[in-house]
């Protein structure tokens, strides 16, 4: 999550953007779920500090373009999250780095499916 779908990141929320997860909560998932060391968390810490930063940047940067910029949007952080598997990758085992993936598919779908809710019409009664 560390990666974020554009739905999620640019959904229907009222006109704002919902920043994501903070970097404190990625890393205990990841911590869990990856096993990862000691030494590992400390490199990867201010890995997600980055690319926290940059997400930020990058959202409050289209923030109130409209549709017309999600596709700017879009790549951007699609760079983003590729700049930051290549960070990662030489400190996750494959096997880390596969379940990472896997986390990142997982959090896209939760997005997608709270996107998609936000965008179905609610039902006004008989």
């Amino acid at each position: 999550m560390v990666g974020l779908s554009l739905s999620a990141v640019y959904g229907q929320s009222g006109g704002r953007m919902p920043q994501g997860r903070s970097p404190d909560q990625i890393m205990a998932d990841m911590k869990s779920r990856l096993g990862l060391t000691e030494e590992q968390q400390a490199q990867i810490k201010p890995i997600l500090d980055d690319e926290f930063a940059k997400r930020h940047a990058i959202i409050e940067k289209y923030q109130g373009q409209g549709r017309q910029a999600r596709p700017s949007l879009r790549s951007e952080l699609q760079q983003l999250r590729a700049v930051t598997d290549q960070r990662l990758a030489p400190i996750l085992t494959k096997v880390q780095m596969d379940e990472y993936h896997k986390m990142q598919e997982e959090a896209r779908q939760r997005m997608r499916g709270r996107s998609q809710m936000s965008q179905t019409p609610q039902n006004q009664g008989p």
